[in-house]
């Protein structure tokens, strides 16, 4: 007699318990590194000496501020109605195609060539307070711990839940206990810490060479703002994957230590139906609808890559998910 097949249910991780891992995450890159960076570039504005009314006195405001800036014959930055009209009556011409300000240095009035050389000087002042302050970041936030284990722990017990109501007809499995879950998330929490220090110290590094790069940009200020900018959006894009990708491989590891535990060790592979802006990998398509060990796992790389096993959910980026196969 041919020997029965059962499919136990799929068990999925929400996507609030992604997005709260994702949140803390992007806190801390955004408190420990980027909203220092951006404070370290404040330049103080100079005290106010006679009337703001005078177009040029808030010209040279700016320069010395640097909410402008003046480079190789061009101002650039934030133009208020007094600074354009400023620069109109020195002579100054719009350039459309780069919105900045074109005038040669040596029509320059002498307080603005004077507020521009200040500008200059702070400007490069900043330059090198502001890679001091990057690597001391660096080392403040590569020192410290975000806190997950709550979050892995919730995530844990749902698993946990669904994973009993599963095998209930099995046989009597204990349940996950307090203690089983911190030791388990604590572990999670740790490599998760690791993946984030890692990449403070890229990121740090990469924004480090952009900065320097920034020293011969035509909007000091403004080109150095745009990179931190930038280093953020990436920031944001890590912390939504490293989000993703740890909790789904907590969620993976755990289900295949425990289905294995009660004798259930073979699964069904699934894939998700994917899109044109997020497909499935070619080498995951091809495992869809297969039978799988879970002490077994299949190739999940093409042939030209570096071979890489891994049950649904523990591949990098991987969203496919198992269906449990109990055999009688």
């Amino acid at each position: 007699m041919p020997a029965k097949v059962q499919q136990l249910n799929p068990i999925y991780v929400p996507r609030s318990d992604f997005d709260d891992v994702e949140e803390r995450i992007r806190q801390f890159f955004r408190r420990e590194i980027y909203l220092p960076a951006i404070a370290e570039l404040a330049v103080p504005g100079a005290k106010l000496q006679n009337s703001a009314d005078s177009d040029l006195f808030s010209l040279t405001q700016a320069l010395s501020r640097g909410s402008i800036t003046f480079n190789r014959g061009r101002f650039s930055g934030t133009f208020t109605a007094p600074l354009r009209r400023a620069l109109k009556q020195m002579g100054a011409e719009f350039d459309r195609s780069n919105l900045t300000y074109r005038l040669q240095a040596r029509e320059l009035p002498e307080e603005v060539l004077q507020a521009s050389r200040l500008s200059s000087a702070q400007f490069a002042q900043k330059i090198d307070d502001l890679d001091e302050k990057l690597t001391q970041l660096s080392q403040k936030a590569t020192s410290k711990a975000v806190k997950f284990s709550d979050l892995f722990d919730k995530t844990l017990f749902r698993v946990d839940k669904e994973f009993r109501a599963n095998v209930r007809t099995l046989s009597i499995v204990p349940k996950l206990t307090d203690e089983e879950a911190s030791k388990i998330s604590d572990k999670w929490a740790t490599n998760l810490n690791k993946d984030i220090k890692t990449f403070i110290d890229e990121q740090v590094l990469e924004l480090r060479k952009n900065v320097e790069k920034a020293k011969t940009a035509g909007d000091r200020f403004g080109s150095l703002v745009g990179e931190i900018h930038k280093s953020y959006g990436v920031s944001l894009n890590k912390a939504k994957f490293l989000a993703r990708q740890e909790t789904k491989l907590l969620s993976a590891k755990y289900q295949e230590a425990r289905y294995q535990q009660v004798g259930v060790n073979e699964y069904r592979w699934k894939c998700v139906a994917g899109s044109p802006a997020h497909p499935v990998r070619p080498a995951h398509k091809r495992l869809d609808n297969t039978i799988q060990r879970w002490d077994a796992p299949p190739v999940t790389t093409e042939p030209d890559e570096a071979e890489r096993r891994n049950n649904p959910g523990e591949d990098y980026g991987c969203r496919c998910y198992a269906i449990p196969i109990v055999r009688f």
